[in-house]
């Protein structure tokens, strides 16, 4: 109704100012009344997602997260379940969040996207709670998916290869493997940098940048691996750049 409307209005108007008890009366005595149930549900989810989250109301967002799963006829809402895994990890609690993002179901009809991010986010909270190999192994699905979504030249598929090169270098010690991936991500850098470099100055600049980061990052394993030699050629490549890409 127009009511409705003016009111959802008003709330976004009061979010944007951090007026967030204004916000918070109208979304929840004035609004959710009015509304039916699946409506109801989407209004719980900003007021966690917009209101309680950003004011630190953990335990009332734990009470509405509870609401719309109650309510839901979706036993694997995914949105909602990883708002719930997210604040456990916000808030510390790791093992829960762990527990929370594995419990969920994905398949084949799951948004691509939204399955990327769950492994991500597991991949992340494995590193935290030295599951090394579990680790690994949700980055490489994160990874295949990613690519069958985007393409193999996107800038996820490159800031992936960074992540599994850190784990190999950091947690595992295997520099070479770490090696490896960091030229994958840099030849993704450099083909999607000569992309750009005619109908976007920004972001290819941003790319100059960050292609120059992962070269620095090849040169920090040679060094390590006693590669001088490689390692000096790639500081002096570095500094004098290599984005020759007219």
């Amino acid at each position: 109704t127009t009511t409705q409307t003016i009111r959802y209005g008003l709330s976004h108007t009061y979010l944007q100012q951090q007026k967030y008890d204004l916000a918070y009366n109208i979304l929840y005595n004035e609004l959710l009344p009015s509304l039916q149930e699946d409506e109801k549900m989407n209004v719980y989810t900003q007021i966690i997602t917009s209101i309680c989250i950003p004011t630190k109301q953990y335990d009332m967002a734990f009470e509405y997260i509870d609401i719309v799963l109650a309510s839901s006829n979706d036993d694997n809402n995914i949105t909602i379940r990883s708002i719930k895994a997210d604040l456990y990890y916000r808030i510390g609690k790791i093992e829960k969040s762990y527990h929370e993002y594995k419990s969920m179901s994905v398949s084949q009809n799951t948004n691509p996207s939204i399955t990327a991010t769950i492994y991500y986010k597991l991949g992340k909270i494995c590193i935290k709670l030295h599951k090394l190999d579990e680790a690994k192994l949700y980055i490489q699905k994160e990874l295949r998916i990613t690519i069958q979504t985007f393409g193999p030249i996107s800038n996820d598929v490159s800031r992936i290869y960074h992540d599994l090169a850190k784990l190999e270098e950091m947690h595992y010690n295997n520099l070479q493997q770490a090696l490896y991936y960091y030229e994958k991500a840099y030849q993704i850098e450099v083909s999607l940098r000569k992309s750009f470099f005619h109908n976007d100055k920004d972001r290819y600049e941003e790319l100059v940048l960050q292609c120059k980061e992962t070269k620095q990052c090849q040169g920090n394993l040679h060094y390590k691996l006693g590669n001088f030699e490689r390692a000096l050629e790639i500081s002096i490549e570095t500094a004098e750049g290599d984005d020759d890409d007219e």
